[in-house]
């Protein structure tokens, strides 16, 4: 796929802005029954697989002129599970014309390069948390202070928008906020757990 990287991904971002006010997102009341109704007014039919998918986390489909998103059913975090429906959301808008020839299959790590798999992380990220958003949210927490652990287990916590760590941290990297790769195999709920405690929900999985 020959194609100028920047001014494709810049497309995905105002694409994602256009589906957005299409389908009246607002950020912080957007989740996983908002993002059924989507996919419902879109007319693409989600099937949630419960075999082992050991590096594909969804995959999306067009056979016979009906769209389809395979999701992994043990992807229970909500966070993940939403940033892949917007993902796959994107190959339905931007790739059927490849989703006719091939599935779509969708990892959890794009080491690949595809800007077409690239194109879809970009669409996914500006449709859950639009970058302006993220930027004026981000300065009133922040300002322009100091961006370690603990900040970004903070911010993760008070996020209006459902992200994860991941989310957050490619985010503070992209605005040369954080040095790319410094919390690279940090493991962020740990040390969530140690700064604000084990939650109960977990706390009584242990016991039981």
């Amino acid at each position: 796929m020959a194609v100028d990287r920047y001014a494709y991904y810049q497309r995905m971002k105002v694409l994602a802005h256009a589906t957005r006010t299409k389908h009246n997102v607002v950020t912080g009341a957007f989740g996983l029954r908002e993002m059924r109704r989507v996919y419902k007014l879109e007319g693409i039919q989600l099937d949630l697989w419960p075999h082992k998918m050991r590096t594909i986390r969804a995959a999306y489909f067009l056979e016979d002129g009906q769209p389809s998103v395979l999701l992994k059913k043990s992807m229970k975090p909500v966070e993940p599970r939403l940033f892949a429906l917007a993902h796959e959301l994107k190959h339905h808008l931007v790739d059927q014309d490849l989703a006719r020839s091939q599935r779509l299959e969708c990892a959890a790590d794009f080491s690949s390069g595809s800007p077409i798999e690239i194109g879809a992380e970009i669409f996914a990220a500006e449709f859950i948390f639009p970058e302006d958003e993220f930027v004026d949210w981000l300065d009133r927490e922040l300002g322009k202070g100091a961006c370690g652990a603990d900040e970004i287990v903070r911010l993760k916590r008070q996020s209006p928008a459902k992200v994860s760590y991941a989310f957050i941290v490619k985010r503070l990297e992209w605005l040369g906020r954080i040095q790319r790769g410094a919390f690279k195999g940090f493991k962020f709920q740990n040390h969530e757990h140690r700064l604000y405690g084990v939650p109960f929900y977990l706390r009584l999985r242990r016991i039981r």
